[in-house]
């Protein structure tokens, strides 16, 4: 890995968001914890990013940001969200995309506050009215006393349906897609949308995603993931239960930190033989490779530390949350 100072951002606490609140970012890393119990009932995996600081660095920038670009990773949906609207990268204390097998992806970029947003839609709102814009339909309404905006287009061969909740602090962002002919499912993005207010709106019906025992493990870091693992999820050991990780990118090298729970003793200590013997899935996949460094057994739970590069930390981002 090439050898460069890396800045972290510093950015001052932000306003609380609408109604419900939103955490503010500690300096000392992503509270993952506190952004994943913002997710309703339905989702199943969170990863959080602390963007700023790969924004301003050109070797972070052209390491990381450039190949998820050409992946189409979800995250980089959230870069070009960021440049459009013309949000300040020191104001985004943090962004993050959720997903789960039966809700639309929403994400979120925390940190701008309502003035910038609203005008921002209204800037889209304009995009979507020229002529010969690739936007099909803007729509801004209420619902429950919140701002939302529906809008949708065709790039190409894909067809995307947006929903925009901005709030005082963050904006929520609902996203369908589609290979054309096919069309987004509307009706699941709408569905969602409601089930994202009612979280904001700290109603109880909308429930939580609640691995938060395995997420207060990975607190801290540039990025942070957490899922209740699932059939086909990558990587993944036989009788895992759930994963989290934090990334902590260092002049040195890119370092990682993983909290495994195993449905039982003997299945946690299985993974910690293939660890050990270097053929385990947390070590090397097609677009992943990394170093073990540590491995800690507790009951059913593991905790691994491992060391990679800029390369497979793109690798990873790309086995756990791919387009």
């Amino acid at each position: 890995m090439r050898q460069t100072t890396r800045s972290r951002w510093m950015g001052s606490l932000f306003l609380a968001a609408l109604l419900l609140g939103l955490p503010a970012r500690a300096g000392d890393g992503l509270a993952v914890d506190e952004i994943m119990v913002q997710y309703p009932a339905g989702f199943t995996k969170v990863l959080a990013w602390d963007v700023a600081p790969f924004l301003a660095d050109p070797e972070l920038g052209e390491g990381v940001i450039e190949p998820l670009k050409a992946a189409n990773h979800p995250l980089v949906g959230l870069v070009r969200t960021i440049e459009f609207f013309r949000i300040p990268p020191q104001q985004v204390a943090y962004v993050a995309h959720g997903q789960g097998p039966d809700v639309s992806s929403f994400s979120v970029i925390a940190g701008p506050g309502l003035p910038h947003l609203m005008g921002a839609l209204q800037g889209l709102r304009a995009a979507a009215q020229a002529p010969g814009s690739p936007f099909t339909h803007f729509e801004l309404t209420n619902i429950d006393g919140l701002p939302v905006a529906f809008v949708g287009g065709a790039f190409g061969p894909v067809a995307i349906e947006w929903a925009y909740i901005p709030t005082e602090g963050a904006l929520w962002i609902g996203t369908e897609v589609a290979f054309q002919p096919g069309r987004p499912d509307v009706e699941r993005l709408r569905a969602t949308t409601q089930l994202m207010i009612d979280k904001l709106l700290g109603r109880r019906s909308a429930g939580t995603f609640s691995e938060l025992h395995t997420a207060v493990q990975v607190r801290g870091g540039q990025i942070a993931f957490v899922r209740t693992s699932a059939p086909g999820e990558r990587p993944q050991e036989p009788g895992e239960q759930a994963m989290a990780f934090r990334v902590e990118v260092t002049p040195e090298g890119v370092y990682g930190t993983f909290a495994l729970r195993f449905e039982s003793v003997a299945a946690a200590q299985a993974a910690v033989e293939r660890l050990r013997a270097g053929t385990s899935p947390y070590l090397a996949q097609d677009l992943y490779r990394a170093e073990l460094v540590r491995v800690q057994r507790t009951g059913r739970t593991l905790n691994v530390d491992v060391r990679a590069d800029l390369t497979g930390l793109v690798g990873l981002l790309m086995l756990v949350m791919p387009f």
